[in-house]
C-alpha cells in the first residue's frame, strides 16, 4: 500500500489542502453574544426588551446538533493535521526514491566496469602464463 502511495507522490504534487474560511462580518443587529434558552424558564433580558420583542437577531439551534457540529470541526482538524503528516512522510520517501535512483543512475567508476573486470582478467591471465613460463624455465636451466 505505501508503494502504491509513493507511487502516486512521485507522480506529481498533492492538492494543497483547502484554506479554513475566516470567520464572518457580524450581521446587522446580531445579539452581541451566545444565550443558552433553558426549557421553562424566561427568555433572557439580552433578547428580549420590556415589551417582549426581540431585540437582536439569533438562530435557536438544538444543543445536540451544536454539539455535533463541534465535535465535526475538531475532527476535521485533526484528519487536516494527519494529512499533512501523510503528505510529509510520502515527500521524505519519493525524495528517497528520487535520490536512489539518481545514484544508481550514475556511471560505474572505470575500476568496477566491465571493460576494467576485462583487463583485469587479461593481466592476471598474462600473469599467470608468465610466472608459470618462468617457473618452467628455471626448472629446466636446474635440470641441465
Amino acid at each position: 500500500m505505501t508503494y502504491l502511495l509513493s507511487l502516486a507522490a512521485m507522480a506529481g504534487p498533492l492538492p494543497p489542502l483547502p484554506v479554513r474560511v475566516p470567520p464572518l462580518e457580524p450581521v446587522a443587529n446580531q445579539c452581541p453574544k451566545v444565550i443558552a434558552l433553558v426549557p421553562g424558564k424566561p427568555v433572557p433580558t439580552a433578547l428580549v426588551d420590556a415589551d417582549g420583542l426581540v431585540i437582536c437577531s439569533a438562530v435557536a439551534v438544538p444543543t445536540s446538533i451544536a454539539l455535533d457540529l463541534r465535535a465535526l470541526e475538531s475532527w476535521g482538524d485533526a484528519v487536516a493535521a494527519r494529512y499533512r503528516l501523510d503528505v510529509g512522510e510520502l515527500q521524505r520517501e519519493r525524495d528517497w526514491y528520487k535520490k536512489r535512483v539518481e545514484i544508481l543512475e550514475e556511471p560505474p567508476p572505470f575500476w568496477q566496469s566491465a571493460s576494467a573486470a576485462r583487463w583485469g582478467g587479461r593481466a592476471e591471465v598474462l600473469v599467470t602464463v608468465a610466472s608459470l613460463a618462468a617457473i618452467i624455465v628455471v626448472a629446466d636451466n636446474q635440470t641441465r
